[in-house]
């Protein structure tokens, strides 16, 4: 997906947790894009996003870390959100956010960082896109999958 020209690379990772050190230097630890989950339930299955959940619907948590970069000395403000296009084709939206592109160093790119807490809810088995949008353009995109856990030999 081409990038706007004011944009030098727009990158999303998935991880299972992250650390913003005082400096404001944060670390993705555990990098993963596929999960497994026990069979969805009935309930879980039929359930639509604003419905409450179903009790034992089970959830799989991940943390989404975004990194823009703009061209050097690019100033702006932008509208940045992340959406969730899931195996059945269904989008669901996070609330968007103004986003500035600002760097502490004059001769450094100009960056965004995003984080947000992702909540699954395991309808079925497939692979879903956690996509990252600014001004209502796609401009990165990452798989997440979730499985069947592998079967056990039978003794």
């Amino acid at each position: 997906m081409p990038l706007p020209s004011f944009l030098t690379s727009a990158n999303v990772i998935l991880c299972e947790r992250f650390l913003l050190e005082k400096d404001e230097v944060l670390s993705a630890i555990r990098l993963v894009e596929v999960f497994t989950a026990p069979p969805p339930t009935p309930e879980a299955i039929d359930w639509k996003h604003g419905d409450p959940i179903a009790p034992g619907a089970m959830k799989v948590r991940v943390f989404f870390v975004a990194n823009i970069k703009a061209t050097v000395g690019y100033t702006g403000t932008h509208r940045a959100s992340v959406r969730v296009l899931n195996s059945r084709n269904e989008w669901t939206a996070m609330p968007e956010e103004n986003v500035s592109f600002t760097s502490r160093f004059a001769d450094a790119p100009p960056a965004v960082g995003m984080i947000a807490e992702i909540q699954v809810i395991v309808r079925n088995y497939g692979t879903s896109y956690v996509c990252l949008f600014l001004d209502d353009e796609e401009i990165a995109r990452t798989s997440l999958t979730i499985t069947a856990p592998p079967q056990t030999p039978q003794s």
